[in-house]
């Protein structure tokens, strides 16, 4: 059974492009099912044709329809993407093509957010993604590389963009909106509830939208008895968890051609956890965490036609990221609490415009950014605190400029060149905690050159070669950790020294495929092959007498390799078999990817392994009714793709079923179910393993949920 459903007619790319060759070409063709990912025109006028490389679009409908609740539901049909995280501290990242964390570029609203601070697996790990999957409009992900974004794009770009009243109401005329929804999820016995309300009356527009969120540890398939403590747990350590999230806008129509706007936003997550796993017979230890995102943000629009620019978009945004993980360890020698933060503050500025002139589209902008970044760390034992920091206080000033153009050479043919300059400073200082190691700046001019040809109405060839870069963040710099622990003559001790001469990583990257699109449907292959230096790691230099365990400092090492290749499509089946019924649609997607540490010949442990999914769909003429069926293969990780320290981690290949589907008895009702891992398969999701550093770990633990149900009902007014 798994062989036939791992391979469930194969690659419906391969069925496009037989029937689109000879289908008069009809793009404009309804679809009734929202797709997985389309492909977004960036240009603004004079091109027309799509960019030179894929950008995958996942809607707010998409969303809905697929009953995503968090980060890590969010990508699971798109080829190439995936999250990293963690069973205490969660999504710690987005996973694109075999790279994470801080090399992949992540805004919101335009607001780039800020660097990952992650360096203990057991006491402190602030991510990025903090924000609710029920307040955004529109995801979308860059492959591969984007020179536009920056720094940090070197595996691609996730801009999210969240709902605005404009998206809820009339396109003219004074409206209101009102959308109630709540529901339930199994996995995680969560209850969410959101509320979204949006007004135009006159020139001025609103929205606000809130989200609640209440539930406890996601389940594992692991067994064993809820008591068990020790790594060997293989249940998921008991948790409660609550979120909070409210955003707020104001827009206002000034004139026909200007329109200015605020924005307010705070996202809050609370986290109360029994960690069993981390305790023993002898010793307790119980977490409790709290991550924050604060923003807040003024804007401008300007659509006056003049020498300059077409339109212009300016915004001024304060933003801040505050994580707090406590953790209490209670024995009978000592009760202690180990409380550690990490701070960041960001001023924003921003501005983008585009202008037509002749056969180019240009865009162009310049973006500022001042931070101020801090970590704590208070250890209290027996009623005695000390107070150290990992990393010094620090500052950062980064500011870049970019300029893209899009050339019509031909109705054919389209030429993207685009250019950045980035600049970027850290200055940090001492204090009775700790030194200031010193400070770090560099710049980088970086470009690319992309291509697009239309060999038919039905086919066209896209390419896209470019540089990019990732200026090293506090954590790559400054993070300076001693244990100089003994057990009477037998010592422990161990080190890692900060390195603030780290030069920024570097790549190359190079992609090219195919696009297709007609009567029948649409599909898209892409080979990529992506080649990056001075990558940053963490190495071993040495041992002493003090340190016999090691003396570890953070790196510039020799190249890293990643290539693959990826493919997706989606086949309107009504259109191709007359036998079936209209509203039977197949989508489908694959991504295979291979990394490696050229200077040392290991893999590259962040590569996922070979995934393929398969969703065949039905939605009913009237739009009352529909569901999706989706088949998700994800081939095994095996040792020898995993670096020789960590091949215990090696997992087995799964089947993972689901199926979802929605039903509106009344226009303004929308009723949604769905029953996920229907086959109650045991199976391992990679880049949640591989962030496992206790090889004693029970893999169990990790394994993801077995069959469960997610139900949800919303009212629109």
């Amino acid at each position: 059974m798994k062989f036939k459903l791992q391979w469930l007619p194969p690659l419906c790319l391969t069925l496009v492009a037989q029937h689109v060759m000879s289908a008069t070409t009809d793009v404009g063709q309804d679809s009734a099912t929202e797709p997985q990912a389309t492909v977004v025109v960036q240009a603004k006028k004079v091109a027309t044709k799509q960019p030179e490389s894929s950008v995958s679009t996942i809607s707010s409908k998409q969303i809905a329809r697929d009953q995503n609740q968090s980060l890590s539901d969010l990508f699971k049909k798109e080829p190439g993407v995936e999250v990293t995280q963690d069973s205490r501290f969660g999504v710690n990242s987005i996973n694109i093509r075999g790279l994470d964390e801080n090399r992949v570029y992540m805004d919101i609203d335009g607001v780039v957010q800020p660097d990952a601070y992650a360096p203990t697996t057991t006491y402190l790990r602030a991510g990025r993604a903090y924000l609710d999957v029920e307040s955004l409009e529109q995801v979308d992900v860059i492959k591969g590389g984007d020179v536009v974004a920056g720094s940090g794009a070197l595996g691609g770009a996730v801009k999210f963009r969240t709902k605005d009243p404009k998206d809820l109401l009339n396109p003219k005329g004074d409206d209101s909106y009102l959308n109630l929804k709540s529901g339930f999820t199994s996995a995680n016995e969560q209850f969410h509830e959101t509320i979204t309300a949006a007004n135009r009356t006159g020139a001025l527009e609103s929205m606000v939208v809130v989200t609640r969120r209440d539930g406890h540890e996601t389940e594992s398939r692991g067994t064993g008895s809820k008591d068990d403590v020790g790594a060997t747990r293989g249940l998921a350590d008991p948790a409660d968890v609550g979120s909070t999230n409210v955003l707020g806008k104001l827009a206002y129509q000034l004139n026909e051609d200007n329109k200015i706007g605020l924005v307010a936003e705070q996202y809050q997550l609370n986290t109360s956890m029994d960690l069993k796993s981390e305790s023993s017979s002898t010793s307790t230890q119980k977490a409790d965490d709290t991550l924050q995102r604060k923003h807040v943000g003024i804007w401008h629009e300007n659509a006056t036609s003049n020498a300059l620019y077409d339109e212009l978009k300016w915004q001024l945004d304060y933003q801040e990221k505050n994580t707090e993980n406590g953790t209490h360890i209670d024995s009978s020698t000592q009760d202690r609490y180990v409380d550690r933060t990490y701070e960041q503050k960001d001023i924003q500025l921003r501005t983008d415009a585009n202008k037509t002139v002749g056969i180019q589209s240009l865009s162009y902008g310049l973006s500022y950014n001042h931070g101020q970044l801090e970590n704590l760390n208070e250890n209290d034992v027996n009623g005695t605190t000390t107070v150290t920091r990992f990393s010094p206080k620090a500052q950062s000033n980064i500011w870049g400029a970019y300029l893209r153009d899009n050339i019509a050479v031909t109705d054919a043919w389209n030429l993207i060149p685009a250019v950045r300059y980035d600049n970027y400073s850290y200055t940090t200082k001492s204090d009775s905690y700790i030194d200031s190691w010193g400070d770090n700046k560099s710049h980088a001019f970086t470009g690319q050159l992309g291509t697009e040809y239309a060999l038919t109405d039905n086919y066209t060839l896209f390419a896209k070669y470019g540089t990019g870069f990732r200026a090293p963040s506090m954590e790559d710099l400054y993070y300076y950790y001693e244990n100089a622990g003994s057990v009477g003559s037998y010592h422990y001790g161990y080190i890692i020294k900060p390195n603030p001469d780290l030069e920024p990583e570097r790549s190359v990257f190079l992609e090219g495929g195919l696009r297709t699109q007609g009567r029948y449907g649409r599909g898209e292959i892409t080979a990529f092959y992506n080649r990056y230096r001075n990558f940053i790691e963490q190495v071993t230099v040495g041992t002493s007498t003090t340190y016999p365990t090691g003396i570890f400092t953070n790196e510039n090492l020799d190249r890293v390799v990643i290539k693959g290749i990826e493919a997706k499509g989606e086949l309107q089946l009504a259109e191709l078999i007359h036998a079936a019924p209209d509203g039977l649609h197949w989508t489908s997607a694959i991504a295979y990817a291979d990394g490696k540490n050229v200077g040392d010949a290991e893999p590259l442990n962040s590569v996922a392994p070979l995934t393929f999914a398969n969703t065949l769909g039905y939605d009913a003429d009237d739009d009352t009714w529909g569901a999706d069926l989706t088949a998700t293969w994800r081939s095994a990780k095996k040792a020898s793709d995993i670096t020789t320290s960590y091949q215990w981690q090696a997992i087995p290949a799964s089947t993972v079923l689901d199926l979802t589907t929605y039903y509106r008895p009344l226009d303004n009702v929308t009723l949604r179910a769905g029953l996920f891992n229907l086959t109650d398969e045991k199976y391992w999701l990679w880049n949640t393993v591989r962030q496992v550093a206790n090889s004693s770990a029970n893999l169990d633990r990790y394994t993801q949920p077995g069959r469960n149900v997610g139900v949800s009902v919303d009212v629109t007014f």
